[in-house]
């Protein structure tokens, strides 16, 4: 696949999974839209809860969260 055109990019939010286990909690955002599928998993070491980290399947890196940004906005429409 080449470069993905962000301002073509159209997400939505379909699910929010929660879990928790030993080591982690947090959250799974289940997505799709006109570049595929997938998940956007937002977490934190029960250990160390001041501090989230975010798994976004190579969409995201550290320092530009685009795509993160596309899925909140998505999520805020689904909101009452």
């Amino acid at each position: 696949m080449g470069k993905i055109d962000r301002n073509k990019v159209e997400v939505e939010v379909f699910d929010i999974v929660p879990f928790v286990n030993d080591e982690y909690q947090g959250f799974k955002l289940l997505w799709k839209g006109n570049i595929g599928f997938g998940e956007y998993t937002i977490y934190q070491n029960v250990d160390d809860p001041n501090k989230w980290k975010i798994d976004s399947e190579y969409m995201d890196s550290v320092t530009d969260r685009w795509f993160g940004k596309k899925l909140l906005d998505s999520l805020i429409k689904l909101l009452e």
